[in-house]
């Protein structure tokens, strides 16, 4: 009987992995997924399985779609940041938002910009008290960026009876 059963699960087991395993369709030739973006560049959702002849039929502005590619992020004009789109997305931004003469875009590393919430702390050292300022939320790049942490304070001025710290924060909430 444990003869049988081996020659039975020996000959089974392979056939039934050769057929439960299903290859992908090959890809229609010509047909892609394209990023769909608003009047400003911001992304709205993306539409597959057409060509550029039935998208540019669809949309009649070629600056509201793009091939969806590869994602980078892309710093221009060492000002404005641009996370997760595709080469020919920033290009199209460019031409379309953007003088293209005037703006030059570079490929940066993802953690090159980051977002941190800060806020001023105003400590009186008179009668230990403290006040906080508005928080605000900013983008800091480059070296700034690999500086920043979440929980870092910064001195911005000291007196013999006050003291002005910057905080940093991930998400506004934990100082």
């Amino acid at each position: 009987m444990k003869i049988l059963y081996r020659i039975f699960l020996f000959s089974f087991f392979p056939a039934f992995i050769f057929y439960s395993c299903k290859q992908d369709d090959p890809p229609v030739s010509g047909k892609f997924c394209w990023q769909l973006i608003d009047a400003t560049g911001n992304p709205l959702g993306t539409v597959c399985n057409k060509t550029a002849a039935e998208m540019s039929a669809t949309f009649s502005n070629p600056c509201s779609y793009y091939k969806y590619d590869e994602k980078f992020c892309w710093l221009v004009n060492d000002s404005l940041f641009f996370m997760n789109m595709p080469e020919v997305g920033i290009r199209l931004t460019m031409n379309c938002f953007y003088q293209k003469p005037t703006y030059t875009a570079v490929k940066v590393s993802c953690d090159y910009c980051k977002k941190f919430f800060h806020r001023l702390k105003k400590t009186y050292k008179l009668d230990n008290s403290f006040t906080y300022s508005q928080i605000t939320v900013q983008q800091f790049c480059g070296n700034t960026a690999q500086t920043l942490f979440p929980g870092r304070q910064i001195i911005e001025k000291e007196t013999a009876d006050s003291l002005i710290v910057r905080q940093f924060s991930g998400d506004g909430i934990q100082w």
